[in-house]
């Protein structure tokens, strides 16, 4: 049963990863995404799109379940010595809001990035639209080659386990 999980995870992985890739590279996978996903932001402000948050936070836990079970773990074990209930409610809590708080950075980060260009850096770190659609291709190509090392792990070859494995090695 963890087997075909695993693998389900994998293909759906793999196949976000191409599709995020291919729509940095394709203009025209670009507008059939936007217009099929709106962003989060449209979702968010306009208090509807249950159904799109959840297949959201379904996908970010299915790509963070790796990396992220450790820390849950951790802290569900913590929370379960400390003795008392309301002791691991606040374990629990300060986890939630290190998680949220953290999202929230790094969905904030651009706009602050910007900012900070703007007001302190006169826009020296601004791309040209020819450099970032450049930059964006080669991205895309990146993204690709990762959905298609993970969509490997379907096959015998299993090539995204061996790259991880040869990385743990260094």
């Amino acid at each position: 049963m963890s087997l075909r999980l695993g693998g389900a995870l994998y293909l759906v992985g793999g196949l976000g990863f191409i599709l995020v890739g291919a729509s940095l590279i394709s203009n025209t996978v670009n507008q059939k995404v936007v217009k099929f996903i709106p962003s989060p932001s449209e979702r968010i402000s306009s208090k509807n799109g249950y159904f799109y948050d959840f297949l959201l936070g379904s996908a970010l836990g299915a790509t963070w379940i790796g990396c992220i079970a450790p820390y849950v773990g951790f802290a569900v074990i913590t929370a379960a010595l400390s003795g008392s209930v309301l002791k691991g409610i606040m374990v629990m809590g300060i986890y939630g809001l290190g998680m949220g708080l953290t999202i929230y950075l790094i969905l904030s980060s651009k706009d602050f990035a910007d900012w900070i260009n703007k007001k302190f850096l006169s826009n020296r770190l601004s791309l040209t639209k020819e450099k970032k659609a450049k930059w964006e291709k080669i991205l895309g190509i990146v993204i690709i080659l990762f959905g298609a090392l993970m969509l490997t792990e379907l096959t015998p070859l299993k090539l995204w386990s061996a790259l991880f494995e040869k990385l743990a090695k260094l």
